[in-house]
């Protein structure tokens, strides 16, 4: 089997992790190739490949680093077909969801042929701008925002043709259910079940007090008229790729014909996840209360 390395090279302990990681592959007689933006860190020990020859070459791409390092893989790697596995070297990791004092073990795993793989639903950007076409996919969200502008952006939504809303405000989030733990959630939509088929749409500091969170199936197809007062907005996919459009500008998105794949430990469940980093079920207060009175 053949593994692409996709890390984050502003971690400071990536090189000691990918060196333990290539190490145990090559001893349990596996090879490894990284990302080419990983040259530095593996060099003298890992051969590295620009990302159309990782996909092509490799069985699947493991992670090192955050849920933002996974989405540079699903970008690189993943919408060409390579599943990932996420080994977490961040913080929170939704995706990232392998603990690294547990990587050794997964790998095993995935040698034994002992894990799961979950299909993630992805969407695509259409954006039109007078002669300026702009296409993308995203596996958390499309975004929408007013860029470096303190003026408002006005969209015009239709969901199969049928007028929706204006949304008036600093932008909206199209969120996949992968995405409904991320942006989304930041700006108050809900948590919704990866296996879920909806998109999520979400308001950016909206001008209304009645503009909530809406969830629509995700074969239905969302269209936007933009406007924006200050004559030009963004447009992002993942924050990984993206553009600026000049107003007045239509985007469609749909569900992408792509999808994404991750490695799932077996047992380990998406609600496991939740629980685990949105700490359901433990009394932040008590934890806290014991701080202070240890102070004392």
């Amino acid at each position: 089997m053949t593994f692409a390395l996709i890390g984050n090279s502003d971690k400071s302990n990536l090189q000691r992790v990918a060196a333990a990681l290539i190490a145990f592959a090559t001893q349990k007689g596996a090879r490894v190739i990284a990302d080419e933006d990983l040259t530095e860190i593996v060099r003298g020990i890992c051969e590295t490949a620009p990302p159309k020859k990782l996909a092509a070459a490799c069985d699947i791409a493991i992670t090192l680093g955050g849920d933002g390092t996974v989405m540079k893989a699903a970008h690189r790697v993943g919408f060409l077909g390579l599943p990932i596995l996420g080994i977490n070297i961040g913080t929170l990791g939704f995706l990232a969801e392998v603990p690294v004092e547990e990587m050794k073990r997964a790998i095993t795993e995935v040698l034994r042929g002992n894990v799961d793989r979950e299909e993630r639903t992805l969407i695509s950007a259409r954006a039109t701008s007078g002669k300026k076409i702009f296409t993308a996919n995203a596996l958390n969200e499309i975004v929408i925002d007013r860029r470096a502008s303190t003026r408002m952006i006005r969209m015009e939504t239709y969901i199969n043709d049928k007028y929706l809303n204006t949304y008036v405000g600093d932008g909206i989030i199209v969120a996949t259910p992968t995405g409904s733990t991320a942006y989304s959630l930041s700006a108050g939509g809900p948590i919704v079940s990866p296996g879920s088929r909806v998109f999520i749409i979400t308001s950016l500091a909206p001008h209304a007090l009645t503009a909530r969170p809406f969830i629509v199936p995700d074969d239905d197809e969302i269209r936007m008229i933009v406007y924006s007062e200050a004559g030009s907005f963004s447009l992002s996919a993942d924050g990984q790729e993206g553009c600026s459009l000049t107003s007045p500008a239509t985007v469609i998105l749909r569900r992408s014909e792509k999808a994404v794949t991750f490695i799932r430990r077996k047992n380990i469940t998406s609600y496991d996840i939740l629980r685990a980093k949105l700490l359901w079920g433990k009394d932040a207060r008590a934890e806290a209360s014991k701080k202070v009175f240890r102070k004392k």
